[in-house]
């Protein structure tokens, strides 16, 4: 018994730190995704900025703020203006692609967190099968098996914190 409880503390340990790392991935990805939306919003505005047609001095500190080199450029002001925007939208499905693996990754820690306790000994079950036994009837051999409470789990099938 005291062998079956140090084992249990033991998986529970392991279950606390599982926990652990997956709150901190989770909180690095919350991190990332307000980053990115971030990103997004600002890169938006500059577009809208663009269509409504900013001034020079404005399209060009628009450019050095996205590290866009169009001085070149500049004494034909519409090819300048064009190559920030298509940037911009560039950067915006960037991003976009960005977030939605940040998703993925975010469902699949809930996914983790949701099996992270299950029982290592009955797989979730409950129970586990303790004695296997043959009953003849006529011509057939039926495998009869009798089933027990998992003595690690209780017979929840997870383990409780």
């Amino acid at each position: 018994m005291l062998e079956l409880n140090a084992r249990r503390e033991a998986i529970k340990q392991k279950i606390r730190e599982k926990l652990q790392d997956l709150s901190n991935e989770e909180k690095e990805l919350n991190e990332e995704m307000d980053r990115l939306c971030n990103s997004v919003a600002e890169f938006r505005e500059r577009l809208e900025m663009i269509k409504e047609g900013v001034p020079t001095m404005q399209l060009k500190k628009i450019a050095t703020e996205i590290h866009v080199n169009v001085d070149v450029y500049f004494p034909f002001t519409q090819l300048a203006r064009r190559m920030i925007y298509e940037e911009l939208e560039r950067r915006i499905k960037e991003a976009e692609l960005k977030i939605s693996e940040v998703r993925r990754r975010m469902k699949e820690i809930e996914n983790k967190r949701r099996g992270v306790n299950i029982c290592p000994d009955c797989g979730g079950q409950g129970f586990r099968a303790s004695t296997c036994y043959y009953v003849r009837e006529d011509d057939i051999i039926i495998p009869v098996t009798s089933y027990d409470e998992c003595p690690l789990c209780g017979g929840k099938g997870r383990i409780e914190l």
